[in-house]
């Protein structure tokens, strides 16, 4: 009974190293017969060791290192084998902490208790190698999941944490009165090291998500400041064209004007203003900030009024200041859905070190005023939210801040900045 115990646990191995190894590795073309040579010498060893010479730290040593060997079937490195090895090696040892966890909890059975009977250390043996393999395709199954699904990897990884801390636990309670208590502890010890490095992924994930969204806000920025710059160039390119024509324009008005035919004159001459007129474009000597209001005004489906001075910025960072525009000009148009007769009003004023921010639009939205940031009006509210908050950091960042208020239908964004240097350097 007890070879069958083994024989049925060194079966549930050799199904979960495949599964791990077929996972992260790339099977070799090995022949049938060396296939099933390397499996029937591992049962062997595996079933028949402990009944010859039983020594925890000789069977787990040897059992570890015939892992290994069965690894080969696989292409790979041998630090990516011994980690495949060692935690289906680990995911054994856990499936049996947590049976016998189980069986002290549910049915109250101790350890002793279930050794004594041949019959129950077979089911023990079966139970045991089939929640390994169940662990080792959860885990592979739950790293799959959060690489595919980035906003919740966060709160997985927390989770993670937090199981392996109780598996941990669950393993100083079952070996701590046994002879594995010394593998129990080098696996803790794994898998408080498992813990840390789940704790650094984090902290780096954070870190990855603000650079992406940086640099993608800087590409964007640059998209619209190169089609900014096209448009000024076209409409350079038709100054010049004009200009060259000025001397036969300038004939053709003087002939109008000699015939009398002063209507002609006039429209001959709002003609060509119009041409050379630069209204499709913003210049105020800031080619990122002209860049992002030339673009949020032709996105805009309505009337668009901007008032702006020239801006002198010795120490603010342009791209932060484009965001904080583009952020608010990006609610304000987002605010006028469903409103009949659309507009926006931006006021971008410089008093010395001081720029205020002024956006105004129509809404249908009543927000909160007890709110510090208005809630979404986004259908999908929870992945959204983010824009004023993000708004608010940077004028934070230039000693400022920004205010909000909401009357007789009409939303408003003050946002107060300082061309000083930062509060975060």
């Amino acid at each position: 009974m007890p070879l069958l115990g083994y024989l049925i646990v060194c079966c549930s191995e050799l199904i979960g190293l495949h599964y791990l190894s077929s996972a992260y590795l790339v099977k070799k073309d090995v022949s049938r017969w060396k296939f099933l040579a390397l499996h029937l010498i591992y049962v062997a060893v595996a079933v028949l060791q402990p009944c010859f010479v039983y020594d925890p730290n000789l069977n787990t040593a040897i059992n570890l290192l015939m892992r290994i060997v069965i690894t080969q079937c696989y292409r790979g490195g041998l630090y990516t084998r011994v980690l495949i090895c060692a935690a289906s090696l680990s995911a054994g040892f856990l499936s049996e902490g947590i049976l016998f966890t189980l069986l002290r909890l549910l049915l109250d059975i101790d350890l002793a208790a279930v050794l004594s009977s041949q019959f129950n250390m077979l089911l023990t043996c079966v139970a045991s190698g089939a929640l390994a393999i169940l662990l080792l395709f959860a885990i592979v199954k739950l790293i799959r999941f959060y690489r595919t699904v980035q906003r919740k990897l966060h709160m997985g990884i927390f989770f993670m944490v937090f199981t392996l801390m109780l598996l941990a636990v669950d393993l100083l309670v079952n070996f701590g009165d046994s002879e594995y208590l010394v593998y129990s502890l080098l696996v803790i010890a794994c898998l408080v090291i498992s813990a840390a490095i789940l704790l650094d992924l984090f902290r780096e994930q954070l870190k990855s998500q603000r650079d992406s969204l940086k640099t993608g806000f800087l590409e964007e920025q640059l998209t619209l400041q190169l089609s900014h710059y096209e448009s000024l160039y076209a409409q350079m390119h038709q100054v010049y064209e004009i200009r060259h024509d000025v001397r036969n324009i300038l004939l053709n008005i003087e002939s109008y004007l000699k015939l009398g035919e002063m209507e002609k004159a006039l429209a001959y001459v709002r003609r060509y203003r119009s041409e050379v007129s630069a209204e499709d474009a913003i210049d105020s000597g800031a080619p990122l900030i002209d860049a992002v209001l030339t673009a949020k005004r032709a996105a805009f489906h309505g009337d668009f009024q901007l008032r702006m001075d020239p801006l002198h910025c010795e120490h603010m960072d342009l791209a932060d200041l484009g965001m904080i525009l583009a952020i608010a000009l990006d609610n304000a148009a987002e605010g006028t859905e469903g409103v009949q007769n659309p507009y926006l009003s931006c006021a971008i004023v410089q008093q010395a070190r001081m720029i205020v921010i002024q956006v105004k639009n129509p809404t249908l939205h009543r927000p909160d005023p007890a709110q510090r940031f208005p809630a979404s009006t986004k259908t999908d509210a929870a992945a959204h939210g983010y824009g004023l908050k993000s708004c608010s950091r940077l004028a934070e960042k230039w000693n400022g801040q920004i205010s909000w208020s909401c009357q007789n239908g009409v939303f408003q964004l003050d946002i107060l900045i300082q061309d000083i240097p930062p509060l975060q350097a």
